[in-house]
C-alpha cells in the first residue's frame, strides 16, 4: 500500500507488546491521580470534547517520549521526509464510549492512532474514510497503529462496548512544509501544557482552514 497515494497506512507491530504494557500501566497511574485530585465530583472529570466516558490528557510524558523517538522514526520512513513533532494526547476509553465523525485539527498532518490496551473480549476498530469516499475499520491489537494524513481523511468510533481501552495519538508537520510553525504545537517544547500554547487551536484553524472544525 501507497501511503502518498491512500493516505494511511496500516502499521501492525509498530510498537512492542511489552512498551505498551508499560505504556498502559503509567497512563493508568496518571489517571488515578487526576481523578483522585479532582474536586469536581463528576464521574470522567478529565473527559473531552470530543469523547464521553472516556479518560484524556493532552501531552503525556510516556507518549510525548514515543512521538520523538520510535513513532517519529517510523513517521519519517514512510512519509519520506523530516517531520516535526506537534503533540501526543491518549485517552482511556468506557463502556458507550463514542468518538464522533471528524478530521484532526491544523497540528495534525501526519497522524497516527496507537492501540495501547485492549479488552479482549470486546474489539474495538477506528473507522476511517478514504479520500474516495470508501469507509472501513482498522482492527488493531495492542501495538498496532495507523498513519493517516490527519487532516483529509475522517475517521470515527462506534459506540464501544467493552469495559476500557486505551489508545494513544501523535501528530506531526512537514518540517519544511507550511505547517512548520506549528512544531510543538507552538509550545516552547514537547512535555508542556496546552496553556504554554502561543496559539490554540482556534488560531491554527484560522491559518490553516480544513473541512470542518471541532
Amino acid at each position: 500500500m501507497s501511503f502518498n497515494k491512500n493516505s494511511y497506512q496500516i502499521l501492525n507491530n509498530l510498537i512492542s507488546k511489552d512498551v505498551c504494557e508499560v505504556s498502559a500501566r503509567e497512563f493508568e497511574m496518571a489517571r488515578d491521580i487526576a481523578t483522585a485530585t479532582a474536586n469536581n465530583g463528576h464521574k470522567f472529570p478529565y473527559q473531552d470534547e470530543m469523547v464521553e466516558n472516556s479518560f484524556s490528557w493532552y501531552s503525556p510524558l510516556v507518549f510525548e517520549a514515543l512521538s520523538d523517538t520510535l513513532i517519529k522514526q517510523r513517521v519519517e520512513e514512510i512519509v519520506g521526509e523530516p517531520v516535526y513533532p506537534t503533540y501526543s494526547y491518549a485517552r482511556i476509553y468506557y463502556t458507550d464510549a463514542e468518538m464522533k465523525y471528524h478530521i484532526d485539527r491544523s497540528s495534525s498532518e501526519f497522524s497516527v492512532s496507537l492501540c495501547v490496551k485492549v479488552d479482549p473480549d470486546y474489539p474495538w476498530h477506528l473507522g476511517m474514510e478514504t479520500l474516495d469516499g470508501e469507509k472501513f475499520y482498522a482492527e488493531q491489537q495492542p501495538g498496532d497503529a495507523i498513519l493517516y494524513k490527519g487532516n483529509e481523511l475522517f475517521h470515527w468510533r462506534d459506540p464501544y462496548k467493552g469495559t476500557e481501552q486505551i489508545n494513544a495519538f501523535f501528530f506531526y508537520v512537514r518540517a519544511n512544509g507550511p505547517k512548520a510553525i506549528l512544531k510543538y504545537d507552538t509550545r516552547p517544547g514537547l512535555g508542556m501544557p496546552p496553556q504554554s500554547r502561543r496559539w490554540d487551536s482556534n488560531k491554527q484553524w484560522e491559518l490553516f482552514p480544513g473541512k470542518t472544525n471541532y
